[in-house]
């Protein structure tokens, strides 16, 4: 009995070993955030990335958040456009832990280590 738990046990470990979460469209978009740099254009970043899974704005800036479902953490990164073009990007995680339950990554977004740029603050915070 102790063999065959054991058996189904560690079957169970190698069949989910192999899991991704998250679709394979997403998983590819994803890794393709390297691509993206300073001073490209919204559009540009569309045509790299794909539509944002949510979009904010803020005193001039605005931000595009991209997701990976993971297990146990979710990948995020954000891009931050001033007029229209990339001025900054930042990554971060959220981990199961964190959030206390599980879902698509576009549940979760600014959670966990998330941290807006010094320069995007810097912008929102001047005053004409």
């Amino acid at each position: 009995m102790k063999k065959l738990t054991l058996l189904l046990f560690v079957a169970l470990m190698f069949s989910c070993g192999g899991m991704r979460y998250g679709s394979d469209a997403e998983n590819k978009r994803f890794a393709n955030n390297f691509m993206v740099n300073e001073g490209m254009t919204k559009q540009e970043v569309v045509n790299i990335m794909g539509n944002p899974v949510a979009s904010e704005f803020d005193s001039g800036v605005e931000e595009f958040h991209y997701c990976k479902t993971g297990w146990g953490a979710d990948d995020y990164v954000s891009f931050y456009f001033k007029d229209g073009k990339v001025i900054s990007k930042t990554s971060y995680n959220v981990t199961f832990s964190e959030v206390g339950t599980a879902g698509h990554c576009s549940k979760f977004i600014k959670r966990g280590t998330y941290r807006t740029p010094d320069r995007v603050v810097e912008i929102r915070a001047t005053i004409n």
